[in-house]
Formats: structure tokens, sequence, C-alpha cells
């Protein structure tokens, strides 16, 4: 009996013992989090799959990339600057 009154007297005690300790500055890390772009992560692309899913291909410093997804070899495919069209004139790009 005297184990029930101990438990009893324990769980009534938890609630006010267990409050939760938020830092000061909660709400300017909120702000922060979800109104600022800080955390946001980098965008990757523009990316397009080619040959069902085997490769994509990428632009980086306005080179067209290609990427095999199994082993992740690059090959650079193009340069802007030197594509052209069957008239000589440039594609763009």
């Amino acid at each position: 009996m005297k184990v029930f009154f101990g438990l009893l007297a324990l769980f009534a005690a938890a609630p006010r013992l267990a409050v939760a300790q938020v830092p000061d500055n909660v709400n300017e890390l909120m702000r922060r989090i979800f109104a600022s772009a800080e955390f946001a992560p980098q965008r990757f692309g523009p990316a397009r799959w080619i040959e069902n899913g085997t490769a994509y291909t990428t632009v980086e410093k306005s080179d067209i990339v290609r990427y095999e997804t199994s082993t992740g070899t690059r090959t650079a495919q193009a340069k802007p600057s030197t594509s052209t069209t069957t008239h000589g004139r440039p594609t763009a790009i």
C-alpha cells in the first residue's frame, strides 16, 4: 500500500517537474527557420533525365554536362559558345 501511494505522489508531481525549458530566443529562431532563406537547401538543376534514367544532363557554368547515375561519371557534352546550327549560326541554349 505504501508503494501505491508513493507512485501516486510521484506521478502527481511529475507534470510540475517536467516543464520544458524553452530558450529565450525561440521566436527569433523560428522566424529564421521558416521566414528566411537562411536554412534553405541549395537547388539542383536544371536537370533532364535521359536514356530511361541511366543518365541525366544539367548545365554547369554554361556547359551542358552528362552524368551517369550508377557511377557518377561526368562527361562534358557541349559548350554553347561552340554549338552552331547547320547554317553556321550559334544555337540558343
